[in-house]
């Protein structure tokens, strides 16, 4: 609830002692046709409405703070959640690097090795006797 002080200040916070003592106060003076000619009425009705309008901001922000509180809530949890969630797929994600990387060496290394046996066995061939339009192999 906001409570006035007596510089004139808004601060929010629990009960108002000004709002009951400006009610009773604006209670206490009855406005008959005499006192609405005073100066003095007139600062008690706009002193009045004030803190009906105050009031009304009051409840309005309670609304407003207690629907920002459950979104920071809500919105908090969720976003814990997600970076646990990215923490654990990052460390996941680092070991699947890692037996990828030592795959990829191991297959590095068996494809050196098959490209030797291919160029060796290339080589072979191409010295046999073979002629291509026979089906047998010549022998010398």
């Amino acid at each position: 609830m906001r409570a006035v002080s007596a510089a004139g200040c808004v601060a929010l916070g629990s009960s108002v002692d000004l709002s009951v003592n400006v009610k009773s106060s604006l209670s206490s003076l009855s406005l008959d046709s005499t006192n609405k000619a005073r100066p003095v009425a007139k600062v008690i009705t706009v002193l009045g409405d004030m803190l009906k309008q105050l009031e009304k901001e009051a409840e309005e922000d309670e609304e407003l703070y207690e629907t920002m509180t459950c979104w920071c809530e809500t919105n908090d949890r969720e976003k814990t959640k997600a970076i646990s969630d990215a923490e654990s797929k990052i460390e996941d994600l680092g070991v699947k690097i890692e037996e990828l990387t030592a795959r990829s060496g191991k297959l590095g290394v068996e494809i050196k090795n098959l490209e030797k046996e291919v160029a060796k066995k290339s080589g072979c061939l191409g010295q046999s006797n073979r002629d291509p339009y026979e089906r047998t192999f010549r022998v010398q």
